[in-house]
């Protein structure tokens, strides 16, 4: 099932089913959430590209995608936090049991807390703000004719200068 449905608008943008969209009120939000932690300096439309698809739950969706970062370009496979927590946990702790352990435990904490405060959220009908961050599963740096595997990376959404569907072909 996916977690809060619909992305939320914090603009005072208007709409012509509805009429205006009233400005949301920072100053007395439940959470202590500001403007800022609504991504204003992202893209809209990649925003609800990654609301959709891969969304916030672990649906195990996910969506091919090519990013320009700093001049460096970068593609993979976006998923949700959620998918690239399980499998982060897993790559980083190959190795180490103790390890694993203790980072599934704080991850899923974290997981969960994510997930309670969308579903709060979207139950009272209010904005959801945006991860700040596109997770990639099978991420590689593309540059000149090279191609270098980096496996799981997190890019910061607001650095993105540039992106587009799908990935190059080798």
């Amino acid at each position: 099932e996916r977690l809060n449905s619909k992305p939320h608008m914090v603009g005072g943008m208007s709409d012509e089913t509805t009429g205006p969209v009233t400005p949301y009120d920072f100053d007395n939000d439940p959470d202590g959430l500001t403007k800022d932690d609504f991504g204003d300096d992202q893209d809209p439309l990649l925003q609800l590209l990654l609301w959709v698809v891969p969304g916030q739950s672990d649906s195990g969706q996910s969506v091919g995608i090519t990013v320009m970062v700093n001049g460096v370009v970068i593609s993979g496979s976006a998923v949700s936090f959620a998918q690239w927590q399980k499998l982060w946990t897993a790559e980083l702790t190959a190795a180490s049991k103790p390890l694993r352990d203790g980072f599934e435990a704080v991850l899923k904490t974290w997981a969960d807390e994510s997930a309670a405060l969308v579903e709060r959220r979207d139950a009272a009908d209010l904005p959801t703000p945006p991860s700040p961050f596109l997770h990639l599963s099978n991420a590689e740096i593309i540059t000149g004719g090279f191609r270098r595997r980096l496996g799981l990376m997190r890019v910061r959404r607001a650095r993105i200068d540039a992106w587009t569907l799908g990935q190059p072909a080798e």
